[in-house]
């Protein structure tokens, strides 16, 4: 992103920033700890152990379809799956624990958080 204003999701995929464009993992001036943005692409099942987040969780799918099986902080199990030809997205709490599965794809969006504590199980 040379302007530091344009860029596309492919330049950002292909980069040593692995599709962050905000947050810890970016570089330069878009490096910071208050929140994180990256945009995402999966052709196929990616490694990914549950995860929780302190924080929020936006996540707004594009194209194909992503399964996310939760445990909510009141500890209730949930799947739902999430439709790019729908642009679904949801919003996770903090304390939420997740587990990211590929569904139909290629599948492919951005997520946001805030604050950027993760704590991986």
């Amino acid at each position: 992103m040379d302007s530091g204003i344009v860029g596309e999701m492919a330049e950002m995929l292909a980069s040593s920033q692995r599709g962050w464009v905000i947050g810890h993992f970016a570089e330069g001036p878009f490096k910071m700890s208050q929140f994180e943005v990256k945009l995402w692409e999966y052709v196929d099942q990616p490694i990914y152990p549950r995860k929780t987040f302190a924080g929020h969780e936006f996540i707004l799918v594009a194209g194909g379809a992503l399964g996310l099986e939760l445990i909510l902080p009141s500890s209730e199990a949930k799947t739902i799956i999430l439709r790019g030809d729908l642009r679904q997205f949801t919003l996770l709490l903090p304390g939420t624990s997740k587990i990211v599965k590929v569904v139909s794809a290629p599948v492919w969006g951005v997520t946001v958080r805030w604050p950027l504590s993760t704590v991986s199980e």
